[in-house]
């Protein structure tokens, strides 16, 4: 009977072990999960499921960690995803779905006046009879339906509008990136470093440079800028360098004869040295400043997938080297700065990582007073 017995324990203490908790990128995801009925049972994929409360269909994803990154009402097709924007389509069905989880009208009216979103079914706004029971019934027909579909922004103001014969649903939000990700400071920087760390690049090939001679700049003899535009001040620029000769025409530069113009280069317009440099980064988080090391092209291509580059030096000797790199994502009105502090030998050579203090989801109203405190603090970055 005693053998049986831890037999028995043994075989539930197995069983228990492969059983995990949900993880969820988020607090408000979870808090979503939370809110939904009991039987809901999530897939082990991602995939749709079905609320019997609801009514409608959900979708969760999972990322390659098993980690839930997405819960919302299942509105937009693959391609309409592909089209739009997974992240402007993860907030919608994510937010519209949290607006019908409200305990009830009252509730929901507050909860979209706190996000500073608007919310109206043919007319009939948030501010006069709204219900979300109206609210469900057009979200309902536009899945049956799939009416047309537009989506505007008007400076840091987003306006859907979904509009059926019978019906029709509008839908305002603000370009927030905390707002639309649904995320805390913290967890923002926490969803950058898992971001970075899942993205699989290609291997190197420069980018398309469509040159047209004349857009260029000359700057000396046999070199060349082709301009781009400055961001807060005329130091930060995203202009591209080249030189000319007789044979091979036209390329980029990257010479230790030209150390501003080369770095420049490599920042804006990476070259295939960005493979052979590795970057140690102190990540700047809302209450800790996490490190982690990474290769300088793997963080590059991540960056320029979804941002402009712009990039000014700060100083530059044989000895120290220090520069700003702003990357800017118009889509979404926030950015990303990297100040690193290195030497040329570093730049040219790859002998040592270079060191970096990262800035991540900057919002728009705060990139020139960061920009400002980092001046001030720079000598105590590191």
């Amino acid at each position: 009977m005693i053998i049986k017995k831890y037999y028995i324990i043994g075989l539930l203490l197995f069983s228990l072990s492969g059983l995990k908790a949900q993880q969820f990128a988020s607090l408000q995801l979870e808090r979503i999960f939370n809110s939904l009925d009991n039987k809901v049972e999530l897939p082990p994929e991602s995939g749709i499921f079905n609320s019997k409360t609801l009514g409608l269909p959900l979708r969760v994803v999972y990322d390659p960690e098993r980690i839930i990154t997405h819960l919302g009402i299942a509105i937009f097709s693959t391609d309409e995803q592909d089209a739009i924007g997974i992240t402007l389509c993860n907030f919608q069905e994510r937010f519209l779905l949290e607006v019908l989880l409200q305990s009830g009208n009252n509730q929901a009216i507050m909860f979209m006046m706190q996000h500073k979103t608007e919310i109206n079914t043919c007319g009939i706004s948030i501010e006069t009879q709204f219900k979300q029971q109206y609210l469900k019934e057009a979200i309902r027909r536009i899945i049956d339906s799939k009416p047309h579909y537009s989506l505007t922004r008007e400076n840091y103001t987003w306006e859907v509008l979904w509009e059926g014969e019978l019906y029709c649903l509008g839908f305002k939000f603000p370009s927030d990136i905390q707002l639309m990700l649904g995320m805390d400071k913290k967890e923002i920087g926490q969803f950058f470093e898992r971001q970075l760390k899942q993205f699989q690049h290609k291997p190197f090939e420069p980018a398309p440079l469509v040159l047209d001679a004349e857009n260029l700049k000359t700057l000396r003899k046999d070199m060349f800028t082709l301009p781009g535009s400055t961001f807060f001040i005329e130091e930060m620029r995203s202009d591209i360098y080249l030189i000319k000769d007789s044979i091979s025409g036209y390329k980029t530069v990257f010479d230790a004869k030209y150390p501003g113009e080369s770095i420049a280069n490599l920042f804006v317009y990476p070259n295939q040295q960005s493979e052979k440099l590795n970057i140690n980064i102190l990540h700047k988080g809302y209450d800790d400043t996490p490190a982690f090391n990474d290769n300088l092209y793997h963080l590059l291509a991540f960056l320029h997938k979804d941002c402009e580059t712009y990039f000014g030096i700060e100083h530059l000797s044989s000895e120290k080297l220090e520069f700003t790199v702003i990357f800017r994502n118009k889509k979404y009105t926030f950015y990303h700065l990297l100040y690193v502090q290195t030497n040329l030998d570093a730049i040219f050579t790859g002998n040592e990582p270079l060191k970096g203090t990262l800035y991540t989801y900057i919002p728009n109203q705060n990139i020139k007073s960061l920009y400002n405190d980092r001046e001030k603090t720079e000598n105590n970055i590191f």
